[in-house]
């Protein structure tokens, strides 16, 4: 029963509930659940327990223990049919049975039922003691739900003919479904036989024939959960176009609202989530509205499932859109009252996000009714006494002595929140009262986070204490306000600052092993002192293990409450090796794919199933909980009880579905997994193969990455916080690499997100990665891809990472690779690029030219020497040499590297400008030959003039007249374009020429592209000036020439595009 059993209660009040009016009515049907029965009898060794709850009896097996401390495990799950008022005039009666009835103790029936749930009570007869235990009564109701009004607006373009939705209750153990809406046709329909495609984009008009390409990337960094610093200003070099009719569908319910009725026990209703799904109908086949009940939906009971693939049902022609949660236990609720009941109105006061398969597809607002009878509910705060119910607060001991000021400070605002809790649980308030009790307890809740959140040390969150009592008085506060904490969470959810002050509290380096281990001797007194908090710190890790477990399977949980269920977990994995090990057998699933991909790293190919958990041979000491921390309590009364509990947790296989799954959660697990390693190992280099289960979680995770084919966000999320550890960078490019097809457009785009992510949080390379691997697929990407956006992401991509390639410490293999990949864009690419019929694609090559290549290469001194020159140097300097040192300089290489790539980028410049000449003559041959033909004509004509003209004689001076001023005219309007005189071509001290290839198709985007990239040039020299302007006088004369290289270059970003002219 928790503490209620072991900590003297100091009573606020008594409460009495019996004189409350009667609100219910006709036969009820209650839910009983009776457990965590402890009884307290010196003198007697073996017993056995009834409960006789009037019409429900129960009697527990035989208890022995020679100490009189009874427990026992089994519990008892029944149903109770009374009305309101017979339960008023029944006791339920506990009496203690040997041979006969020893001892008994009674309470009133009605009052356990709106009370709390946690009992201690005085045995009294021929012998006497103290029973305690958890009594648990769940009123089963008919919740009514109506949908008002719902729009739903949508990302992409609407392209089916109809719509409609429908409304899916999910609990912690089923899922009721209503039958589906009234059909909205979808006006803007087109025919899907209308439209071209093909399966492999080759040509221009099948790139725009597609309705948009999604960049989720843009979205990710506004989830709450990613520690990335805020966003900066980015370039775009795409538009979208949004037509807002094409993508909303509107239901605004008058006569045919959509009903579904559902019976089930409150507390599951107040625990459960509403998800709105709407739905797609197939053109071709038959419409739901033959079928639809006008009436009142039927729900349909069906087994609760970790994601959205219910479809088949009886309707196979209907196709997931789009879904959302609404979380009902956490929902901004309007209350009115109606005759015997509740009447609640759920609205969405913001637009809430739409998902697909993990992704955000657009955005709901919506209006719901939902009207709940009038019922009995039991409170979690507070103990049920012989005396009434009194508050269960007198947090352990007395830190009146303690040398640290805030440790009194922290129990003082958590004393004054507990009263506060209890005046709102039992106490009858009107509305005014009970707004200024939320009140305090909000600010009492963000005082006890703001003393949780102070500390004495920099590294670890903790006070320092003057001595081990101290330390130990101070833990077993912070203990027992955990368990308070997570007990009260029914009534302190709702304040932001709760979840807070939980994750506060779980932070501390009390809690942590180096204080709560057994790594130093003690005295007998210290000694018994420490295990009592170690076993009470062990109770609360299994209760609260319990709860995270139980609120898994929960839908639309709030960030901050999400964010708390995953910290709990993580902590359990680390500090119960036994969940640990459950936890990594359910991840390792033996169908999961081979990872070639792994072959030739330090990681596991074939695990053994008889030592999941290999990494632990070789464990820190600092996350070895079992043998510092658990081995000294397993012989301990309470210890036992402990492990028995958490052998129930484990046998239980409600919550192991939602792990085995690897859904959401763990994306997020893996995340505050990586967070908390680091958090606790505060080194440069951490050994992450020494970490318990690293292994087998980097594994599963990865074969989950490589089973999806459209990554969620929160898969994104949790790869930035394994990218930690940095050699895992060639692992996942080498899995992204091999998975994508190469004319899969969304999976091209998608790899470079991922990839991106991954190369955005180094700071250097890794000193192993596969370099010609990655240079492999941009090339492949860039040659033989016609997707305009597959082909701009990929310069996105390299935009991106170039900078990485220019660490003061870069490798040789770097050097390489940025060399060979200059040398592949400038020599084989360039043009493709540079006059490519895509202007995202030649906005993102100028960007990449001006911004990473020029700005980081120039030199101005480089107009000496050849590319053939530099290679010869730069081979003099790289050749086999017998002696080698660390610390030699690599800088020589570097700066020739460099100028060899600046030496490119120069000679390209120079093409494009004979290009520019080339260009104009070509136009003045077009003009020349032009003209001539009009010449021809013009002599044809006259010569039939001529012959007319000796057939009319008379007429020849009127005529002649009339030619010759006809030709004065033509000579006026057809005069020649003077001729271009070639200009010398630029950057004369370039050695060799190479030959321009265009091709017919790249020609006429020349001068568009030429005038693009001036346009470009002079943005570009305005941002220098403009930046050098800013450090003005804040460098010497040394840094005269490198400063520039300080500057933050823009950002670029590829965003969705429907452009119907791009090229033209």
């Amino acid at each position: 029963m928790g503490i209620c059993g072991s900590t003297t209660k100091q009573p606020i009040d008594q409460i009495c509930k019996l004189s409350q009016p009667i609100i219910t009515s006709g036969e009820l049907q209650i839910k009983v659940l009776l457990k965590n029965i402890k009884l307290k009898m010196p003198d007697i060794r073996q017993c056995s327990i009834e409960f006789d709850l009037g019409r429900c009896k129960y009697t527990s097996p035989v208890h022995v223990n020679n100490e009189g401390e009874h427990y026992w495990r089994a519990s008892f799950d029944g149903l109770l049919l009374m009305t309101e008022q017979q339960m008023r005039e029944t006791n339920i009666k506990i009496s203690v049975l040997t041979s006969s009835v020893i001892g008994q103790a009674q309470i009133n029936l009605f009052e356990t039922a709106v009370g709390p749930f946690h009992f201690e009570l005085p045995i009294r007869g021929q012998n006497s003691g103290n029973v305690s235990f958890d009594l648990k009564m769940n009123q089963i109701v008919q919740a009514t739900l109506q949908s008002k009004y719902i729009i739903w607006e949508l990302n992409q373009s609407l392209n089916e003919v109809r719509y409609n939705y429908n409304l899916r209750l999910v609990t912690s153990q089923l899922s009721y479904i209503s039958e589906h809406s009234s059909t909205f046709t979808n006006p803007n329909y087109r025919k899907q036989n209308e439209k071209k495609s093909t399966q492999f984009q080759t040509s221009r008009k099948s790139i725009l024939d597609q309705d948009s390409i999604k960049d989720s990337l843009t979205s990710l960094s506004r989830l709450p959960s990613l520690k990335s610093p805020p966003n900066p200003s980015y370039d775009s070099v795409a538009a979208t176009p949004t037509h807002k009719a094409n993508h909303r569908i509107e239901w605004d319910h008058i006569n045919d609202e959509l009903t579904m009725i559902v019976e089930l026990p409150i507390q599951e209703f107040q625990g459960s989530a509403l998800q709105l799904c709407l739905w797609s109908i197939s053109s071709n086949r038959r419409s739901l509205d033959n079928i639809k009940s006008p009436q009142k939906t039927i729900i349909k009971k069906t087994k609760n499932q970790h994601d959205s693939e219910y479809m088949d049902l009886e309707i196979q022609d209907h196709h997931l859109v789009a879904e959302t949660y609404i979380n009902l236990s956490n929902m901004e609720t309007s209350v009115s009252a109606e005759q015997g009941a509740k009447l609640l109105m759920i609205k969405s006061y913001q637009p809430k996000s739409l998902w697909y398969h993990g992704v955000e597809v657009g955005k709901i607002d919506y209006e719901i009714s939902v009207r709940i009878p009038n019922h009995l509910q039991q409170s979690s705060f507070g103990v049920q006494t012989d005396r009434g119910i009194v508050s269960s607060i007198s947090v352990v001991g007395n830190v009146e002595n303690i040398s640290v000021t805030e440790i009194k400070m922290i129990q003082m605002e958590f004393q004054k929140l507990s009263s506060s809790i209890f005046k709102m649980e039992h106490k009858s308030l009107n509305i005014d009262e009970k707004l200024k009790v939320r009140q305090e307890m909000d600010q009492n809740l963000t005082r006890l986070a703001q003393f949780l959140g102070q500390s004495h040390g920099s590294a670890i969150k903790t006070f320092q204490y003057k001595s081990e009592d101290d330390l130990m008085k101070a833990q077993q506060l912070l203990i027992q306000i955990s368990i308070h904490l997570v007990d009260y969470s029914k009534t302190l959810s709702t304040f932001d600052s709760y979840y807070e002050c939980l994750n506060q509290v779980l932070s501390r380096g009390e809690l942590m092993l180096q204080q709560l281990g057994f790594f130093k001797a003690l005295n007998k007194k210290q000694s018994n002192q420490k295990i009592e908090v170690c076993l009470n710190y062990q109770t609360f890790l299994i209760n609260t293990l319990r709860y995270t477990l139980s609120k898994l399977s929960q839908k639309d949980p709030s960030n901050e409450a999400r964010k708390l269920y995953i910290k709990i977990l993580v902590i359990s994995y680390f500090r119960i090796p036994e969940f640990r090990v459950k936890f990594l057998e359910l991840i390792n699933k033996p169908n999961d794919p081979q990872l070639n991909e792994l072959r030739g790293t330090e990681f596991i190919q074939e695990d053994d199933p008889t030592n999941i958990d290999k990494s632990t041979k070789n464990n820190i000491s600092i996350f070895d909980w079992q043998n510092y921390f658990h081995t000294y309590l397993n012989d301990k009364t309470q210890g036992i009880q402990n492990q028995s509990a958490l052998n129930q947790i484990l046998d239980d296989e409600s919550w192991k579905e939602n792990i085995r799954h690897r859904s959401i959660n763990f994306s997020f697990f893996v995340e505050e997994w990586a967070i908390y390693v680091r958090n606790i190992l505060q080194v440069k280099i951490l050994p992450w193969q020494d970490i318990p289960g690293y292994r087998i979680l980097v594994k599963a995770f990865m074969c989950e990455l490589k089973q999806q084919d459209s990554v969620p966000d929160a898969m994104k999320i949790g790869l930035r916080s394994l990218m930690q550890n940095v050699n895992l960078l060639g692992i996942i490019v080498s899995l992204q690499f091999n998975k994508t097809n190469l004319y899969n457009t969304e999976q091209v785009i998608e790899t470079f997100e991922i990839l991106d992510i991954c190369f955005s949080t180094l700071t250097a390379m890794p000193p192993y990665f596969d370099y010609p691997f990655l240079l492999k697929g941009i090339k492949q990407i860039i040659i033989d891809s016609e997707h305009a956006i597959c082909i701009a992401k990929c310069l996105w991509f390299i935009y991106n990472i170039y900078p990485l390639l220019q660490s003061k410490h870069i490798s040789y293999q770097s050097v390489e690779f940025k060399k060979d990949l200059c040398e592949f864009i400038f020599e084989k690419a360039v043009f493709k690029l540079f006059l490519h019929w895509s202007k995202t694609v030649r906005m993102m090559f100028h960007y990449f030219l001006l911004y990473r290549v020029s700005h980081q290469h120039k030199n101005p001194k480089v107009g000496g020497l050849d590319e053939e020159q530099i290679i010869q140097q730069y081979t003099l300097i790289n050749r086999p040499k017998k002696n080698q040192s660390y610390f030699e300089n690599r800088q020589p290489q570097q700066q020739l590297i460099s100028d060899y790539i600046y030496m490119k980028y120069m000679r390209f410049l120079s093409k494009v400008e004979q290009a520019k000449i080339n260009e104009g003559e070509r136009e003045y041959q077009q003009d020349y030959k032009s003209y001539y033909q009009r010449l021809v004509t013009k002599k044809l004509k006259m010569e039939q003039e001529q012959k007319l003209r000796q057939v009319a004689e008379p007429k020849r001076e009127s005529l002649k007249l009339e030619r010759l001023q006809s030709e004065q005219e033509e000579q006026t309007q057809n005069q020649l374009k003077p001729v271009i005189v070639p200009r010398t071509v630029m950057h004369k001290k370039l050695s060799f020429k190479h030959d321009i290839e265009i091709t017919d198709k790249q020609q006429q985007y020349v001068l568009i592209s030429i005038r693009e990239f001036e346009e470009q040039l002079k943005n570009y020299n305005n941002w220098r000036q403009s930046n050098i302007k800013k450090v003005m006088g804040k460098y010497n004369e040394e840094d005269k020439h490198t400063i520039h290289l300080t500057f933050e270059v823009p950002k670029m970003d590829i965003l969705k595009r429907i452009d119907e002219k791009e090229g033209a």
